[in-house]
């Protein structure tokens, strides 16, 4: 459970670092928890196909830096249990 918890606090952190435009869509879709792409189009004023490419990238994004600090974190615990 604990780490359950660091691994999202980890994860916030992380989108609070995206470029604005894929934040504010990770934002809306995830945390204010709207369901369509439609609905987030709407808020921001863009198109579905917008919506949808900028959610992937950020996505695609925060997987590629989680991967970076996870593969840290376990160097570092192996060297000092090493």
């Amino acid at each position: 459970m604990a780490q359950e918890k660091q691994l999202l606090a980890l994860l916030r952190e992380m989108v609070l670092l995206l470029p604005k435009t894929y934040r504010q869509v990770i934002d809306l879709r995830v945390y204010e928890g709207l369901s369509t792409t439609q609905q987030t189009a709407g808020l921001l004023h863009v198109s579905r196909s917008d919506v949808s490419t900028r959610l992937n990238r950020a996505v695609k994004l925060l997987q590629q830096r989680l991967d970076v600090r996870l593969q840290s974190a376990l160097n570092e615990d192996s060297r000092t249990k090493g």
